[in-house]
């Protein structure tokens, strides 16, 4: 796996580890599909592990704007957070609110 969270400590004292990695990506479609590692540790050892896998499409900003004013949507306002900032090139989500 590429990308690991390391272990994370829950309440209770057994540990949680994400690792991810993606295993195809389609630019034309905007399409990632990764693989999802969860293990949990208790005491030092493995007990359970799960691996799924996640489709993930990209929408770009100006995509989601047609589509919300296709749907009927308007007054899109498009912010860098919930803090209402504004979108910065360094931004990797972005909150959409529209009014319809």
């Amino acid at each position: 796996m590429a990308q690991t969270s390391g272990r994370k400590r829950a309440a209770n004292g057994e540990e949680i580890e994400l690792r991810s990695r993606t295993i195809a990506f389609d630019p034309l479609e905007q399409m990632a599909t990764r693989e999802i590692e969860a293990t949990l540790w208790r005491d030092g050892r493995a007990v359970t592990r799960e691996v799924h896998t996640l489709h993930q499409r990209t929408f770009f900003r100006n995509e989601l704007l047609v589509m919300l004013g296709h749907a009927g949507f308007s007054t899109i306002t498009v912010s860098g957070g919930y803090d209402g900032r504004a979108v910065g090139p360094d931004d990797v989500h972005l909150v959409f609110i529209a009014r319809k």
